[in-house]
């Protein structure tokens, strides 16, 4: 008996509730302009950072950071299996 794979399930951007943005600075690229590893943890705290942001502006209220969010900030979860 073989099991079928579960289908793949289409997200648009309107199924998650916050969005942000960021732009790749020449200098997060190599000469063939691939992004630097090291941009990405930039890029996933500017992110954190506009998420509390737009939170906050939802609910008209000022949150303090979680534990969650401040152990995020201070080291975001990046794990490089390995170079492509």
């Amino acid at each position: 008996m073989t099991t079928q794979p579960a289908a793949k399930q289409t997200l648009s951007l309107a199924d998650f509730p916050f969005q942000t943005y960021d732009k790749v600075r020449y200098a997060d690229t190599d000469r063939q302009g691939h992004v630097n590893n090291a941009a990405f943890a930039t890029f996933l705290e500017t992110t954190t950072v506009s998420v509390i942001v737009q939170m906050n502006e939802q609910t008209r209220k000022s949150h303090p950071l979680s534990d969650k969010a401040k152990a995020f900030l201070a080291q975001p979860p990046v794990h490089l299996e390995k170079k492509v």
